[in-house]
């Protein structure tokens, strides 16, 4: 009596369907070797995109600081000329109290004389 003998159409569908595994597994392997390249690829993009973004609002944000700086001394240059006119304004109104207080001397002394 002999051992146990598997068929050989057995021990080649085996073959084959381990096969057939290791192709599939290998298949696997490489999809997903390309979805992590892919995500890395597109995550390199988003970062990059991301620091251009991050470039362009500080150069906006600094052109900002700039203009309102700019706008800043305008407004205290106005605020001082203002200042300077308001005491030029009292400095007028003053002489001519003083203008006036004499000419009203003036005429006093004159309706005195007569």
């Amino acid at each position: 009596v002999q051992g146990v003998t598997v068929p050989k159409k057995e021990r080649e569908r085996k073959a084959r369907e381990r096969y057939d595994d290791e192709i599939e597994r290998e298949r696997l392997r490489l999809e997903q070797e390309k979805r992590e390249e892919e995500a890395l690829y597109f995550a390199s993009m988003a970062k990059e995109m991301l620091g251009q973004r991050r470039f362009e609002l500080e150069r906006e944000r600094k052109s900002k600081v700039e203009m309102l700086g700019r706008r800043k001394a305008e407004l205290r240059e106005a605020l001082e000329e203002a200042k300077q006119g308001q005491s030029t304004v009292r400095q007028l109104k003053k002489e001519n109290a003083e203008i006036t207080k004499e000419e009203k001397r003036a005429a006093a002394l004159r309706q005195k004389v007569e």
